[in-house]
C-alpha cells in the first residue's frame, strides 16, 4: 500500500506527459552540426549509439553534448546559446574525471563572457558571475555511478519517476553500455541482462521522451559490423542513430555516420580535442 503510494504521488497528469514529450523545442547548438540535425529531424529525441576504440574521443565528445545541454540559454539577460535542460550521466567505466568536466566548462564559459562583453560593449564578467554561472548549469547534471550490471538495470528502472518529477530531464547518457557485458555474462552465460538493459534504456526513449547518448567500445575490426557487433546486438533493434568515431592520427579524430546510411554519402567529420572538448572542422 506504501508503495502504492509512492508511485501515485510521482504519477504525472495527461497534459504534463504531453507536455513533456510532445512540446519539446528542438536541442539547439550541439558541439556536432550533423548530429544536431539528425536528431532534430526525428523530433528532437533519440537513441544515439557512439562506438569505437579506445582513446578515440567517445567520452569528450559526450561531456561536450552534456555541458552545451545544460548550460542556460540565457545569463545576464544575454542569449549565451545553451539548451537549459538537466541530463542524467551514468559512469559505468568509473572513469569520470570531474577536473576535466570543470576544465571543459569553465573553457565554454569563459569563451561566453568575452562573446556577450564584446556584443554588449560592457567589461567581463566578474569571476563570481562566471562561478555562478557554472554552478547553475552543473546543478542540472545529475551523475550516476554504478557498480555493476544489476545496479544499472535497477536505476535505469527507476529513472521514469525521476524524471515524471523533473520534467527538465530531456538526456540519459550512458558511458559505456558495454562496461558489465563480460562480466555479466560470465555471471549468468544464459541470463538476459543485455536484453533487459536494452529494454530498459529504450522505455525511456518511448515513453519519457527523453534522449539517449550511449557510448560503447567496439574493436576496430568491427568498425564495419557494428549493427551485428557481439556485444549487445539488441542495441541494433533500438538505436534511432549510429555513429563510428576513429583516431587516425594521435591528435586528430573523425565521426562517421553508419545508420541510417546518410543520402546522399558523408565523408567523415574531421575534429581535435582541446579545453572546450571536441571542436569539429
Amino acid at each position: 500500500r506504501a508503495q502504492t503510494g509512492a508511485l501515485m504521488a510521482q504519477s504525472e497528469s495527461a497534459a504534463q506527459l504531453f507536455a513533456r514529450t510532445l512540446l519539446r523545442k528542438p536541442l539547439r547548438n550541439l558541439p556536432v552540426p550533423s548530429l544536431e540535425e539528425d536528431l532534430n529531424s526525428g523530433g528532437g529525441v533519440g537513441v544515439v549509439e557512439l562506438s569505437g576504440a579506445e582513446g578515440v574521443g567517445k567520452t569528450e565528445l559526450l561531456l561536450s553534448i552534456l555541458v552545451q545541454s545544460i548550460l542556460p540559454a540565457q545569463w545576464l539577460g544575454q542569449d549565451v546559446g545553451g539548451n537549459g535542460i538537466s541530463a542524467v550521466f551514468f559512469d559505468t567505466d568509473l572513469r569520470l574525471s570531474l577536473s576535466r568536466l570543470h576544465t571543459m566548462l569553465a573553457t565554454r564559459v569563459a569563451q561566453l563572457a568575452a562573446t556577450c562583453a564584446s556584443a554588449a560593449q560592457t567589461s567581463l564578467w566578474p569571476e563570481e558571475e562566471k562561478s555562478r554561472l557554472m554552478l547553475d548549469s552543473l546543478s542540472r547534471l545529475h551523475i550516476v555511478q554504478c557498480y555493476n550490471g544489476q545496479q544499472l538495470l535497477t536505476t535505469l528502472r527507476a529513472l521514469p519517476a525521476m524524471i515524471a518529477s523533473n520534467q527538465d530531464i530531456r538526456i540519459v547518457a550512458i558511458d559505456s553500455i558495454t562496461a558489465y557485458h563480460w562480466l555479466e555474462r560470465a555471471a549468468d552465460p544464459s541470463g538476459d541482462f543485455p536484453v533487459s538493459v536494452a529494454r530498459a534504456a529504450h522505455n525511456l526513449y518511448t515513453t519519457c521522451g527523453v534522449s539517449l547518448f550511449l557510448t560503447k567500445l567496439v574493436p576496430a575490426s568491427k568498425y564495419e559490423s557494428t549493427a551485428k557487433d557481439f556485444q549487445y546486438r539488441d542495441w541494433a533493434a533500438i538505436a534511432t542513430l549510429r555513429y563510428v568515431l576513429e583516431a587516425p592520427t594521435r591528435r586528430s579524430f573523425t565521426l562517421r555516420r553508419v545508420f541510417p546510411p546518410a543520402t546522399p554519402a558523408r565523408p567523415p567529420r574531421p575534429f581535435t580535442i582541446d579545453d572546450q572538448g571536441v571542436v569539429f572542422s
